[in-house]
């Protein structure tokens, strides 16, 4: 009854948004290490840092200029 079998805790984080184990794992480590090393945690401050990453990098994706491709054979030398 883990994350990858949608027990018990994955509930409140399906609930926030968040479906896939890798980015609950990720939140709790954050949250874990936080409290470990004497600095203030809570989940829901993981949870809105993780959705302005995801949003960043959304942004990122769709934002990029995209390759140039060549549209029809163009030799370059060589054996041809």
């Amino acid at each position: 009854m883990g994350l990858w079998s949608n027990g018990p805790i994955m509930k409140p984080f399906a609930d926030a948004g968040l479906f896939q184990p890798e980015d609950v794992s990720l939140i709790i480590t954050r949250t874990y290490w936080r409290s470990l090393n004497g600095q203030s945690y809570s989940i829901e401050h993981e949870i809105a840092l993780w959705r302005a990453e995801i949003a960043a990098l959304d942004l990122e994706i769709h934002t990029a200029q995209p390759k140039k491709r060549r549209t029809s054979y163009q030799p370059t030398g060589g054996f041809f």
